[in-house]
């Protein structure tokens, strides 16, 4: 470790083509449902590949005897990644520094992964963490030569000493950097590149907010891409990808539809079955989390359609609500007179044998 830690140097930009491929040059989005995730939002992913350590500690020995009580002024603030870290530095709160330190490593060239966490015995709270760069360790031997391993998730190693270590000091409430390592063994990528990188690929909470705005405005999910794209100078600028997009948006439509949608649907259902004195025939379906999986309803004069032509009938599934994607289904068949005629109606989740089988049966 440098003995020098109070002026830092950046380290020098070098693009490395075989680094920014082994981490994920060609996108390969997942269709990652965040029923599902959580994206989300760590700002720091943890390698499953990698040990994790998760140390837990007498809280006797943790009474922060030997802190010093004068911390100065200089204690971090804000988040806007302008800043090089440096050793004593000062956060608020954990989730500061570790916004601080990934910022940094977003600006030079690197990504980072948490190495560690060490928690108090009693309240199982983290009195510290160890930050470092995604390239430190070694490769066992024969490890990049497991078939079970997607490409992505072998990364080439190098041994980095690059880390920061992050203690809390207990008697001012503040988090310190202790320990701090800046320069890498390891070429690293420009900043314009970053992007390139599929484990940095995440949406921060500017971005979902306009997504989530211009969702509720009724723009389309290519439409919402192109927007941000304008805004950031170009669809390869802003770090992540359709999928991404997607997944905000479907998380939302599954909190309105929760929320606010099917409620006024089913009170609007049953209102009109109480006008038509209970000849409206309503029929639901939730999943496990009691969420609406199917919907099924018929009215008064479809019902009379159905029992004087309800020998043969249709029914499709080409039709999709804008807001929510759910396929709607239609039931038809022909009169006396050769006309087409409504059985029913029904809104479905999905397109699974088990859906249509329950909606059928019903």
């Amino acid at each position: 470790m440098n003995e020098d830690l109070d002026e830092p140097t950046t380290p020098q930009f070098v693009y490395n083509d075989e680094f920014v491929d082994n981490f994920g040059k060609n996108e390969e989005f997942v269709n990652i449902d965040e029923e599902f995730v959580n994206i989300d939002e760590e700002f720091v992913n943890i390698d499953e590949d990698e040990e994790f350590v998760d140390v837990k500690e007498d809280d006797d020995n943790l009474n922060g005897e030997n802190e010093d009580d004068d911390i100065g002024d200089d204690v971090y603030e804000n988040v806007d990644g302008n800043g090089v870290p440096y050793m004593n530095q000062l956060f608020h709160t954990l989730e500061d520094a570790c916004n601080f330190f990934r910022a940094y490593a977003l600006k030079n060239g690197f990504a980072i992964k948490i190495q560690s966490n060490q928690r108090r015995t009693k309240s199982n709270e983290i009195y510290a963490r160890l930050y470092v760069c995604r390239l430190s360790g070694k490769i066992d031997v024969g490890e990049s030569s497991n078939p079970t391993k997607r490409r992505r998730e072998i990364l080439p190693k190098s041994d980095c000493k690059v880390r920061m270590y992050v203690n809390y000091r207990k008697k001012v409430s503040l988090w310190e950097i202790t320990t701090l390592e800046l320069n890498h063994n390891h070429g690293v990528v420009t900043p314009s590149k970053m992007n390139l990188l599929q484990r940095e690929k995440r949406v921060n909470t500017a971005t979902k907010s306009l997504i989530k705005t211009l969702y509720g405005s009724g723009i389309r999910n290519c439409q919402v891409m192109n927007v941000i794209g304008n805004i950031h100078g170009g669809n390869d600028k802003f770090g992540f990808g359709s999928q991404h997009v997607r997944n905000v948006i479907r998380v939302e439509r599954k909190k309105r539809f929760e929320h606010s949608d099917v409620h006024g649907a089913l009170d609007l259902l049953y209102r009109f079955n109480e006008e038509s004195r209970s000849n409206f025939f309503i029929r639901t379906q939730v999943d496990e989390e009691q969420r609406l999986k199917c919907l099924v309803w018929v009215d008064p004069r479809c019902l009379m359609t159905y029992e004087n032509f309800g020998d043969v009938f249709a029914f499709d599934t080409t039709y999709r609500t804008n807001r929510y994607a759910m396929p709607f289904v239609l039931f038809t068949g022909v009169n006396h007179h050769y006309q087409s005629v409504i059985f029913g109606f029904a809104l479905m989740r999905d397109e699974l044998a088990t859906t249509f089988q329950w909606i059928l049966s019903t």
